[in-house]
């Protein structure tokens, strides 16, 4: 299938997996990197004053598919 390279992750085995039973596992694991952005969704920075103090917090908002701008998602078919 075709895909944009920096929207998917494609991992292909190397051979065909054999289906697992009761307490096995297969085990994916990834590095990814994410950024504080400066709009309201997906993992953003907020800034606000409380009692004069100027204060900043991470937020996140990830409806509906915004989850995927702070982490890597599969919510796709």
């Amino acid at each position: 299938f075709e895909y944009k390279p920096e929207e998917y992750v494609v991992v292909e085995a190397s051979q065909e997996l054999s289906p697992t039973g009761p307490g096995q596992t297969y085990i994916l694991s990834m590095d990814f990197q994410g950024w504080l952005n400066g709009s309201l969704v997906g993992f953003y920075r907020v800034v606000y004053t409380e009692n004069g103090i100027t204060k900043k917090i991470a937020a996140t908002d990830h409806e509906p598919t915004d989850a995927r701008k702070s982490f890597p998602c599969f919510d796709e078919p």
